[in-house]
């Protein structure tokens, strides 16, 4: 009797590499509710990420108005602080426009 020929290396299909790889996944525990989370968390993110973009700046303008009148500093931390904010909520955004697919 003659053993069938194994396959080389060079002679996998990676396409059908991914196919079983995505099937054993899809038959993981958690897999189908991993999935559906991972839908309502990008959703939400665009929910958050407006208010994230806000109330950075927002909140560190307001922390350095408060800095600049406890050290009667005016307007150097509050300037510093909408830079920052600012700052902050670009990172924000670019996080959030990396992390969608493509």
């Amino acid at each position: 009797m003659e053993k069938p020929e194994e396959q080389s290396e060079s002679e996998i299909n990676p396409e059908k590499v991914r196919a079983a790889k995505q099937r054993s996944r899809e038959n993981e525990v958690g897999y189908k509710l991993g999935q559906s989370m991972g839908a309502r968390v990008r959703s939400s993110a665009a929910i958050t990420l407006p208010a994230q973009m806000a109330l950075g700046p927002v909140l560190l303008t307001l922390a350095g108005w408060w800095i600049d009148g406890r050290l009667g500093t005016s307007p150097g931390f509050t300037i510093g602080g909408l830079i920052f904010g600012l700052g902050v909520a670009v990172l924000s955004l670019i996080r959030y426009v990396k992390e969608q697919p493509d």
